[in-house]
């Protein structure tokens, strides 16, 4: 059943990232603007963050073995007549009232409110630098040191293979050290800080540096995504809405997804890559600032619900 699973999120990823991976070779064949190209990209995530919502509200409702089966026919159906652009919709319920006294019910509302705000805000930043410099690092790297498309695409196969690192050593943080989510992806996304800083200040040193920090950038993002997407839900498991806050924190990242395709690309045509760079760095700040700052509260809010 695993490496079935496997098999089938590797397949859905070769139909998601095999745009991205030409898309440079695209730009320069066509002679299109780097925006241009980008819509494509824009566009799939979008209706990728859509279809989180959804599946995330029906994973609460239907098994996942008859869930997967259904989306596959679904995916058969929508491949066969893709001109049609056929768009599902499905609007989630509202989660039912958590069993908590009166006197307290409004400030946990309000706090829980005020911070899943923040770890949703948090993944779209996250989203931005993930897919953001996933998809327009070889670019980068081929306007900057004059290499041609095909070896810059081919440097972008380090990152998804170093951010399977990423995700162990992630794991590993959570589970040995930092417990609190919001502590471990706020560290994390410090580190992806660290990296875009030493890149903004050395945007142009070398390659292979350059090649080097963006993956340890795209390998921390990961990890803040396994850290709050997969954990944090887990947390609602006793009021049956693990499926649905997955599936809603996911989304998230593919709005930052969908932000960053057309945005980097936009910002690069204008000011250049150093901006863009530095553009990247505060991103990672805000993501780190916004970690920390909600993690106490987040520690005992959640400290107070087990009590009830």
């Amino acid at each position: 059943m695993v490496l079935l699973c496997i098999l089938v999120y590797f397949v859905s990823y070769l139909t998601r990232i095999n745009y991205g991976a030409v898309i440079l070779e695209i730009v320069q064949a066509e002679g299109i603007l780097r925006s241009l190209a980008s819509l494509a990209l824009t566009g799939s995530f979008i209706t990728y963050g859509v279809g989180q919502l959804i599946a995330g509200y029906l994973g609460d409702k239907i098994k996942p073995k008859y869930l997967v089966f259904i989306m596959s026919i679904v995916w058969l159906v929508v491949c066969t007549e893709i001109e049609k652009h056929a768009k599902i919709y499905d609007a989630p319920e509202e989660p039912k009232n958590q069993r908590v006294s009166s006197t307290t019910k409004l400030h946990i509302t309000l706090q829980f409110v005020l911070m899943l705000s923040c770890i949703m805000f948090t993944i779209i930043l996250q989203g931005i630098l993930r897919d953001g410099v996933t998809t327009w690092m070889p670019s980068y790297i081929s306007e900057t040191y004059n290499i041609s498309s095909y070896i810059s695409i081919l440097t972008g196969v380090i990152l998804p293979v170093f951010s399977i690192i990423c995700f162990q050593a992630a794991l590993c943080l959570y589970n040995s050290k930092l417990n609190n989510e919001l502590i471990c992806a706020g560290s994390i996304f410090g580190i992806g800080f660290l990296a875009t800083a030493v890149l903004a200040v050395a945007p142009s040193f070398s390659a292979a540096l350059s090649v080097a920090l963006s993956a340890v950038i795209t390998g921390c993002m990961h990890g803040v995504n396994l850290i709050l997407i997969c954990m944090v839900p887990l947390h609602f498991k006793k009021y049956g809405k693990v499926s649905f806050t997955s599936g809603l924190l996911n989304s998230c990242t593919y709005i930052g997804s969908a932000i960053s395709i057309y945005g980097i690309a936009k910002i690069s045509e204008n000011v250049g890559w150093y901006i863009t760079i530095l553009s990247w760095s505060a991103i990672a700040l805000i993501g780190t600032i916004i970690c920390f700052s909600c993690a106490k509260m987040w520690e005992e809010y959640f400290l107070h619900i087990r009590g009830c």
